[in-house]
């Protein structure tokens, strides 16, 4: 199915479809156009939000809202793709899957302990899934990094081999979806900050 995406702020005004899968699209909702995040990254975010301000500011566009207040929030900030041993959010390690197969998984978030917020990357066996949205949080899976780490001891033996992309497949990934990986990292620490919250009963509560 094709979707439309529509950006007009100022004297900015853009349209571009992008092709997804229904079901994608109704489970992981639609992912913007690659270009987009490129150009938005390097767009003047203070102009944005003034931009944005003073179009939607005008009686004529939206005359129930009289006070109208945008903001920049902020924006996720780039995450260096590694894979040089430390625990850290960009680095790739060999974990254990759910079914005792040595898959790689690049790190996102930490939750505590040796708790992390891991994700397989966007592949369909050893091949890039095209269709699919890349690195979306839907595939954030949790694993113990201390008791899930691969240790060739634990290879099993089995009938059938199950594909899953080589290490250097999943950091090119993430470097080459860049903007798509940091907006990961971002949203999993917020999600934690909201979760943390709401253990101290701090009422942070903003959906995600």
């Amino acid at each position: 199915m094709v979707f439309r995406w529509s950006f007009a702020c100022g004297d900015v005004n853009e349209r571009e479809d992008v092709i997804v899968r229904v079901d994608h699209a109704v489970d992981r909702g639609v992912p913007a156009p690659d270009a987009w995040l490129t150009a938005l990254r390097c767009f003047d975010l203070r102009r944005l939000e003034s931009m944005a301000f003073a179009s939607h500011s005008q009686p004529e566009n939206l005359p129930e809202l009289r006070d109208l207040r945008c903001a920049c929030l902020g924006a996720a900030k780039p995450v260096q793709i590694n894979n040089d041993g430390r625990f850290k959010p960009g680095a790739c390690i060999a974990l254990a899957n759910e079914i005792g197969v040595r898959t790689n998984y690049v790190l996102v978030a930490h939750e505590g302990g040796d708790l992390w917020l891991c994700h397989p990357g966007t592949f369909n066996g050893e091949v890039p899934d095209a269709r699919a949205p890349i690195f979306h949080e839907d595939s954030l899976v949790r694993k113990n990094v201390r008791t899930d780490m691969w240790e060739e001891e634990r290879r099993v033996k089995r009938t059938r081999i199950v594909k899953h992309p080589k290490a250097q497949q999943l950091l090119h990934q993430a470097t080459e979806h860049s903007d798509h990986f940091a907006y990961l990292v971002a949203w999993a620490a917020w999600r934690q900050t909201l979760l943390i919250s709401n253990m101290r009963n701090m009422n942070l509560s903003i959906n995600l």
